[in-house]
């Protein structure tokens, strides 16, 4: 389901717990019955449905701040490899890749790799640059 088909759903629902809210406060007045407890729960309802609702209503563009250091990622991993000095080979052999893969990721700025191979890659980089820095530190 996408964001808008589940925005209607949610508006959907919301519309028809208040509406059940409205016909119930009308049929417990008409009878003089006492619906607080019907009422109650009802309004539970009507609460959660509308912090569904606003959940949608509250997506900004803050949200979404990641997507721009996912952009920045192809261009970390080749520099990462780089700057630790490792040919693509020394690379794919770290991560269980050939080097043809390595190269073609690489050309394509990763545009054709799957995702868990990218953080596969940013791992190992990550955990290999952790390590030179560790052993930089132990020498100051």
């Amino acid at each position: 389901m996408n964001n808008n088909q589940e925005e209607r759903e949610r508006k959907r629902k919301l519309s028809a717990w208040l509406t059940f809210k409205r016909r119930t406060s009308q049929i417990t007045a008409n009878f003089q019955i006492d619906g607080s407890k019907i009422i109650s729960a009802v309004d539970q309802e009507i609460e959660t449905a509308t912090k569904q609702v606003q959940s949608l209503d509250e997506i900004d563009d803050s949200d979404f701040s990641t997507l721009q250091y996912a952009s920045q990622l192809p261009g970390a991993l080749i520099e990462a490899r780089a700057y630790l000095r490792w040919s693509q080979k020394e690379l794919g052999a770290e991560v269980g890749l050939k080097k043809e893969h390595i190269s073609r990721y690489e050309n394509s700025h990763y545009c054709d790799i799957g995702l868990s191979k990218a953080l596969r890659i940013a791992e190992v980089l990550q955990t290999a640059l952790a390590e030179r820095k560790a052993f930089l530190n132990k020498y100051k």
